[in-house]
């Protein structure tokens, strides 16, 4: 056999019989320390890690049934924090709570779980070695959980219950710590994410729709994805962008997890151009330019008991009702009239009316309204003075 082989063995060796001497003394400590660990419904973290070295560390005490002894159990809270404690028959207790880890070697000590991208971070540590002090051999028990440079601890399954994996490092007494055996419950899994964003937009004249862009990303959902507009679904891609048509009113986009209570929503609400309001008495409803109503005379008087001639100008490019008031007797009693729309968009149309002969003075007053659409509507009204006739002067 060759030096160098001798040598290497030699050296495995040496390491071996160093781990099992300090988990001899560290043996006869960690057990003065069940008393400190305690367990809650919370403990959502179960299974086994290995080392190689030290072999297996319980996450929960309901792996081997002695809860009932010694309650103990690792957590994840809903903001990803750690915390709680780990077993090893050859250790003892490793700590995940933050207040024993401050002073850590490197970065962040808190050791704490990406719900999103299931990474986990900062440190774990071995109680054994703050009792055994020379006696820890100069071991300080720190196991780090991201393990910089090779894969970390990691939570992957976006479910209720989910499987761990990834390697802490916890130098030469712990090794490389497998978490290809620990499970997790409830937080101490991914969590579904995902966003969803729409434009938005107006409605043009003559339009009943306009055009918004939907984006949404997702990630980690337990279930198939779906994105609906006014809950009809019309993609369940993960990740998207799409031109939809939108009406009048509110539309609610929404990105659901079909397996999970995860959604987002985003509302538009959608509106007529400037100038324009809902005609809801079209076929289709479209958004109509507001009408304009004016009176034209061509004297604001006329002579005691001659008539005064109106003209009715109406610009609107669909049919309205319109009511005359004050050109009849009884100034309650309108004049109903139609109007039409014009040959050619945007014309103006011209309604002639003489009022009857007048006496004293007389307010004209004309309202026109889409039927079915009391936002499209305007009005107008004329004062007719009355001046004394030739013969009265």
């Amino acid at each position: 056999m060759s030096q160098n082989i001798k040598n290497l063995h030699r050296t495995l060796l040496n390491t071996v019989v160093s781990v099992l001497a300090v988990a001899s003394v560290l043996g006869v400590i960690y057990s003065t320390q069940v008393d400190k660990v305690e367990s809650s419904a919370g403990d959502n973290v179960a299974g086994y890690a290995w080392s190689d070295t030290i072999g297996w560390i319980s996450m929960n005490c309901t792996n081997d049934g002695s809860c009932g002894t010694s309650n103990y159990g690792v957590r994840v809270d809903g903001s990803g924090n750690l915390s709680g404690y780990a077993w090893s028959d050859n250790i003892g207790w490793i700590t995940f709570n933050p207040a024993d880890l401050s002073g850590c070697p490197l970065g962040s000590c808190a050791p704490v779980l990406d719900p999103v991208a299931g990474l986990v971070s900062g440190w774990a540590r071995a109680l054994s070695p703050l009792s055994a002090g020379a006696n820890a051999g100069g071991w300080d028990g720190w196991i780090s959980l991201s393990a910089a440079g090779v894969n970390g601890v990691k939570s992957n399954s976006p479910a209720a219950s989910c499987s761990w994996s990834g390697f802490a490092w916890g130098s030469n007494v712990v090794g490389w710590v497998d978490f290809g055996q620990v499970t997790g419950t409830g937080d101490a899994c991914l969590s579904p994410s995902g966003s969803i964003d729409a434009s938005s937009c107006t409605i043009a004249n003559g339009n009943s729709t306009c055009d918004s862009t939907v984006t949404w990303t997702s990630a980690n959902f337990v279930g198939a994805t779906s994105v609906t507009q006014n809950a009809s679904q019309f993609s369940s891609n993960s990740v998207g962008s799409e031109v939809r048509p939108v009406d009048f009113g509110s539309t609610v986009f929404k990105l659901d997890d079909l397996g999970d209570p995860f959604y987002k929503e985003k509302t538009l609400n959608i509106g007529c151009a400037p100038g324009g309001a809902w005609a809801v008495g079209n076929t289709p409803a479209t958004c109509l330019l507001l009408p304009t109503v004016s009176i034209v005379t061509n004297s604001d008087f006329v002579r005691n008991g001659e008539k005064a001639h109106l003209d009715i100008e109406i610009k609107a490019d669909y049919d309205m009702q319109c009511e005359l008031y004050g050109v009849e007797t009884a100034a309650n009693s309108p004049v109903v009239f139609n109007h039409t729309a014009p040959a050619v968009v945007g014309d103006t149309k011209n309604y002639p009316y003489d009022t009857l002969a007048l006496t004293s003075t007389q307010i004209v007053r004309v309202e026109c309204v889409l039927v079915g659409s009391p936002l499209l509507t305007d009005s107008d009204q004329k004062r007719i003075d009355v001046t004394a006739s030739v013969e009265e002067r």
